[in-house]
């Protein structure tokens, strides 16, 4: 893959339901870190307001997975 299209792919932006399995959790609770500013014991990932919708780029989701996740925490 090239770096424009790689770069791409990186400000794709998902919602909750296409976003929370990235982080191994269910969309309920991302969605509830968002009032809390917390997941898991960290800030939550950054994520996007458009109107009332709510939006996370990948690439924050991916960032935000390998500073935070520990395997085996999930599941």
């Amino acid at each position: 893959m090239n770096t424009t299209a790689n770069s791409i792919e990186q400000h794709h932006l998902l919602d909750d339901k296409a976003a929370a399995p990235i982080l191994g959790i269910a969309p309920a609770t991302l969605k509830n870190s968002r009032f809390l500013k917390t997941l898991n014991g960290a800030p939550t990932p950054a994520f996007i307001r458009l109107g009332r919708s709510v939006r996370y780029e990948l690439g924050t989701l991916l960032e935000w997975r390998s500073k935070h996740y520990t395997p085996g925490e999930a599941g």
